[in-house]
């Protein structure tokens, strides 16, 4: 049964550390936030100084895939410019826009 009681997670504490680098980091946290029996979750990102890109991706993937909602709160500039940076990526296309790119094809010259 879930209840509606809020939970907040602090990173340091749960992770004791201030560098988030692993996507399996990002894993663990989401383990631990699907076995909770609350439906809101608070991550709480107090001393956390620096996030890897790999970090990022693999919260927000995770996030976005979770049933819980989940809000974030005491970002630092850096955490947060690193996650704007993954979603701005996830939004592009992967594949670059090839409808201007003139083709070029090259002969082998025999004896050259």
């Amino acid at each position: 049964m879930i209840t509606s009681n809020k939970k907040t997670i602090k990173f340091v504490k749960f992770f004791k550390s201030s560098h988030l680098a692993l996507r399996l980091t990002a894993d663990s946290l989401f383990n631990e936030i699907e076995d909770l029996k609350t439906e809101t979750v608070v991550i709480d990102f107090s001393s956390i100084h620096f996030i890897s890109r790999s970090f990022a991706h693999q919260y927000l993937r995770r996030k976005n895939d979770s049933k819980k909602q989940i809000s974030e709160v005491n970002m630092n500039t850096s955490v947060q410019e690193m996650l704007r940076m993954v979603l701005s990526n996830k939004t592009r296309s992967i594949l670059p826009d090839l409808s201007n790119v003139r083709i070029v094809s090259f002969a082998t010259v025999a004896g050259q």
